[in-house]
């Protein structure tokens, strides 16, 4: 699967690492994770308002931004997505990114993150199957399939 058209490697206090910027200028949110394990859309239990990101290893790994922007909620449990961060992008444009790992988020409302930076860890909170970060794409308030963008 070719992710990407722009690779370039971002160091941080949680290392380096590889990231792709995609046709759309979003960064795919788990580098060195690229396997989609649960899409957008309806399956057997209802309709799945994100793209579910897994892999072998995947607990810990870093979640980074997937755009510029201003973190817009931080959010430690209380709901489905756990330990959830949302950024928000300008335009009507929000990234979300649920099931963060207990602990690891790293930013906080009002922060000002790039694309590519380090936001929290994955993890398994919230009503999860396993590890794995659940993605959201939300344009104008509604939720949206954000693989295209990312990919």
């Amino acid at each position: 699967m070719d992710i990407g058209t722009k690779p370039t490697t971002v160091s941080s206090s949680m290392g380096s690492y590889r990231v792709s910027i995609s046709k759309e200028g979003f960064v795919w949110p788990v580098p060195g994770c690229y396997t989609v394990s649960s899409p957008y859309g309806y399956r057997r239990s209802g309709f799945h308002d994100g793209v579910d990101i897994a892999c072998s290893g995947v607990r810990g790994k870093p979640i980074v931004a997937a755009k510029d922007g201003v973190v817009s909620r931080v959010s430690t449990g209380g709901s489905g997505l756990g330990h959830y961060v949302e950024i928000d992008h300008g335009g009507g444009v929000k990234t979300g990114y649920g099931h963060c790992l207990a602990g690891s988020i790293s930013v906080r409302p009002g922060q000002r993150v790039s694309a590519g930076q380090p936001i929290a860890r994955v993890g398994s909170t919230g009503n999860s199957t396993g590890p794995h970060l659940h993605f959201n794409l939300i344009v104008n308030g509604k939720r949206i399939n954000g693989l295209p963008y990312i990919r």
